[in-house]
């Protein structure tokens, strides 16, 4: 069965526990009819599941992406950086979109890391933008997060392969630059002198793959500005206003901007400095986030360094 709610899990008795679960509107559910639910081409609505039950079944998505990429390698060896099939992308984005359905109307949801359910639920959002970006970029092992070693990470997130473009990447592309204006909305180095210290561990990976997964794709699409997409022009306008209103506007020497390739460029340089400054605060709980935030200062280091030989 799927984890109950928090007040059962919190009774201190079993007349406690029996009131808490006549209460719940909760309806006891298996984990596999859940995922089953959720992956069934009739796009059900799950009943109301709590915190910690959407924590497992996001999991359990993340570990199914995981899944089908690899089998996708191995039947398809011709495939560009192991990328997934099209047909796969909608799939695994309808199942995101429902559980991100169920995730709002549950009782116990809340964007509020001290939410009185306790910070599950804050913490499963983080998960969700890690599923929107694992379905294009497949940066799990390619992090070098192990060496502890902020050089390391940044050479390695530089070798990363390119991005394969694809209409299908803009949902992703939405969540990276949702992610990039929480701190930019609240002020950058407020968010990175207390927010952080409410971060999980999810939330610090999932916003260093944002930072990547956005740097990266900014940077691909400025080598095609004469045929953007619509759904192209109007990411990299949000991303443009996002980083606009931020001592790392791109502007030139006379306070204008930047036009073309080159100003997108460094847009994608600023999204990395801006995700740098944020991790490399001065109160973490978890050492590796202060690691993290100096291999993305090495990263936009060697960015720019490249932009600034090709200029």
């Amino acid at each position: 069965k799927l984890p109950h709610s928090a007040e059962e899990w919190r009774a201190a008795s079993a007349e406690e526990w029996h009131s808490a679960q006549k209460d719940s509107p909760q309806v006891p559910l298996s984990f596999h009819h859940a995922l089953s639910k959720l992956f069934s081409a009739e796009e059900e609505e799950l009943p109301p599941i709590s915190s910690l039950g959407n924590y497992v079944l996001i999991h359990a998505i993340i570990q199914q992406i995981y899944i089908i990429r690899q089998a996708s390698t191995i039947s398809n060896p011709t495939a560009v950086n192991g990328s997934l099939e099209p047909s796969d992308i909608s799939k695994l984005g309808q199942v995101l979109r429902i559980w991100q359905i169920g995730w709002e109307k549950a009782p116990e949801s809340s964007l509020d890391p001290t939410n009185p359910y306790g910070p599950v639920a804050f913490s499963s959002t983080a998960l969700l933008r890690l599923a929107y970006i694992r379905l294009h970029c497949d940066l799990g092992p390619c992090r070098g997060l192990e060496t502890r070693d902020p050089q390391v990470i940044a050479t390695t997130l530089k070798a990363c392969p390119p991005l394969t473009r694809s209409p299908l990447m803009s949902r992703a592309i939405l969540q990276a630059a949702h992610a990039l204006s929480i701190p930019v909305k609240i002020g950058i180095k407020f968010v990175a002198h207390t927010h952080t210290l409410l971060w999980s561990m999810q939330h610090s990976l999932g916003n260093l793959e944002c930072a990547f997964l956005l740097s990266r794709w900014l940077y691909m699409i400025s080598e095609s500005m004469e045929d953007l997409t619509i759904d192209e022009r109007n990411l990299l306008e949000m991303v443009r206003s996002i980083v606009g209103e931020t001592h790392f506007a791109v502007e030139s020497e006379d306070g204008g901007s930047i036009e073309g390739s080159m100003g997108v460029k460094r847009l994608s340089v600023a999204v990395v400095r801006i995700w740098a400054e944020v991790f490399t605060g001065n109160h973490h709980v978890f050492p590796l986030v202060m690691v993290i935030g100096l291999a993305l200062e090495g990263y936009a280091d060697m960015c720019e360094m490249e932009d600034d030989m090709e200029a």
